[in-house]
């Protein structure tokens, strides 16, 4: 809402109600957003946090805020806290979150497409080693193995 703290109490001394006001319609909007997300319908909500069905539109409309045991009654339907509706950050914090979620999950299809090239790559070599006699195959996965170490352990300067 506000970019700093100097907005803010700028802000207060020339309109002190406008940090209620963006208070109870972030509660009220995240009210919704909540509800929906967890596929709740108003009629749901009204009647398990035990208010009426036409207080959230009221409330919407006026700029109300409900009485403290009916926010939260409606917290505690929705699973959450009075403090998470009223936080204006919510719809932020939920698409940071999900941003993350993408981006972890892109990470993770990548690695698995490198890994899977890599298979693919030596598929061929793969299904011909398969077909060595086990004792051949144990002496030759030694043998690799100690070029692999020696590679690893030769300075890149020396390596041609």
């Amino acid at each position: 809402m506000f970019s700093d703290n100097t907005d803010t109490f700028l802000c207060l001394r020339q309109y002190p109600h406008t940090i209620v006001v963006a208070f109870v319609m972030n509660f009220w909007e995240n009210v919704e957003y909540v509800r929906e997300y967890k596929g709740i319908s108003r009629k749901e909500l009204a009647y398990k946090a035990h208010f009426s069905l036409n207080s959230i539109s009221t409330g919407i409309t006026r700029g109300s805020f409900p009485a403290v045991d009916v926010a939260f009654r409606i917290a505690q339907v929705l699973g959450t806290t009075v403090e998470t509706l009223l936080n204006e950050d919510i719809f932020s914090l939920n698409f940071i979150s999900a941003k993350k979620q993408i981006e972890n999950e892109n990470q993770i299809q990548q690695e698995l497409s490198i890994k899977m090239q890599t298979i693919l790559k030596y598929t061929a070599f793969i299904e011909d080693f398969s077909k060595i006699p086990a004792d051949m195959q144990k002496t030759l996965g030694e043998l690799i193995h100690k070029i692999a170490d020696g590679v690893e352990s030769t300075p890149a300067s020396s390596v041609s």
